[in-house]
């Protein structure tokens, strides 16, 4: 099972992208039932098919102020990054082979 980094505001959102060369990302909201099954989707990603990809997710409600800098309108979104720039996202409660798919293209 993976573990899923908890970024909790703006700074640690920052750090994060800029600390670490891939990373995916994950809005959400503890309401929201589809952010629940993406969640344990992401937890049950093979490691060895994410190529070093760091899994992080935020609360939009808790994360405000990151949600505001990415301009989340729907939730679930993952945003992936390399070398600290936005390379793709994806909206949505989506397949584990949709997530592998955007991974081997960062």
């Amino acid at each position: 099972m993976n573990e899923i980094v908890k970024v909790k505001n703006l700074e640690e959102y920052n750090n994060l992208i800029k600390g670490k060369e891939k990373v995916a990302i994950k809005a959400s909201a503890g309401w929201c039932g589809p952010c629940r099954v993406l969640e344990n989707t992401l937890k049950g990603l093979n490691a060895n098919e994410l190529n070093g990809t760091v899994l992080a997710e935020f609360d939009v409600d808790e994360a405000d102020d990151v949600a505001k800098e990415l301009g989340v309108r729907n939730i679930p979104v993952i945003f992936f990054y390399k070398d600290g720039e936005q390379k793709d996202k994806i909206i949505g409660n989506v397949p584990a082979n949709d997530i592998y798919t955007v991974i081997r293209k960062l």
